[in-house]
């Protein structure tokens, strides 16, 4: 089979990719994401990442008032739109509101976020294969005096 984005031949280049969005639902109300980050929108989450990395977590334990809305912004950017509002003012909410039901920062928002970062990111979501030593020989019947070493020739027992 040959890759099509060897074939010169065409003059046309198709760099679209699947719009299909990313669903998912907390406490029954059902959420859209992009498959992709506007690239507007990458530049402000580095700049929200950023500005949190630029502080210790003491800072962070003694300013949740200004860290909390930054997890909001970084699902409005993940989420754009109505569904990112709705979730930004999720976990601002007090539980004061009936209609504004918190979310569990550690059981919801956490794990929201590695879901949406990995698939947004492409990021492996299963561990990779084991890698090969490097050995061509396919024999596993050897003795320890087979095995060639970076300390061969040297005496264990010196």
């Amino acid at each position: 089979m040959t890759d099509p984005a060897a074939d010169f031949s065409s003059p046309v280049r198709d760099f679209s990719r699947p719009v299909e969005p990313l669903t998912f639902t907390i406490d029954g109300e059902t959420f859209r994401a992009p498959r992709t980050i506007a690239v507007v929108n990458m530049a402000k989450l580095a700049k929200v990442f950023t500005d949190v990395q630029a502080n210790d977590q003491q800072w962070i334990l003694d300013n949740l008032d200004t860290f909390l809305p930054k997890i909001g912004e970084v699902l409005q950017l993940l989420v754009p739109g109505d569904g990112g509002r709705r979730l930004a003012a999720r976990v601002n909410a007090d539980g004061s509101d009936p209609d504004l039901v918190p979310l569990d920062l550690a059981g919801q928002v956490m794990p929201l976020l590695v879901w949406l970062v990995e698939r947004l990111g492409l990021r492996p979501t299963q561990p990779s294969q084991p890698s090969s030593d490097g050995s061509t020989e396919t024999t596993t019947d050897t003795t320890p005096s087979d095995v060639i070493s970076s300390t061969d020739g040297v005496s264990l027992t010196e």
